[in-house]
């Protein structure tokens, strides 16, 4: 018979949680840098006449929520581990959930999810036409 598998304290969770947002982060960091640069540099090619900056500013919102969260999670992981000093440990200022950090994030990932699926839906309707499909508004 298997062992039952041991609960993945919160604790540790969220340590992991940082050390994965920390690195996708840093990807895309690169990502959007290089992006940037390609974007600017071909802007101004002969040839290529398109304005790039719809794009650059949805580009920059999605970048800004993401830095919000990961900034976010490690002040909600300093709070635990190093500021707030408990007998409970940290896994009583984790459980938190409607501390201010938890809802920020929240809203961040509600509004970058529904963000998305927008640009999604209009872009799928707007394929099918010829005519100018404007950018929305954030």
């Amino acid at each position: 018979m298997a062992q039952p598998v041991p609960p993945f304290p919160i604790a540790e969770a969220q340590l992991v949680s940082l050390f994965m947002q920390s690195i996708a982060f840093g990807v895309h960091l690169v990502v959007f840098s290089i992006c940037l640069h390609r974007w600017f540099c071909r802007s101004q090619l002969p040839g290529f006449h398109t304005s790039p900056w719809p794009w650059v500013v949805v580009a920059t919102v999605l970048f800004a929520i993401g830095m919000a969260d990961v900034s976010l999670n490690l002040h909600n992981n300093l709070v635990a581990f190093a500021i707030h000093r408990s007998q409970n440990g940290p896994n009583f200022q984790l459980r938190n959930v409607s501390g201010w950090v938890n809802v920020v994030r929240v809203s961040f990932l509600y509004s970058d999810s529904s963000y998305a699926l927008n640009q999604f839906q209009l872009r799928r309707r707007c394929a099918s036409r010829t005519d100018y499909c404007p950018m929305p508004l954030l």
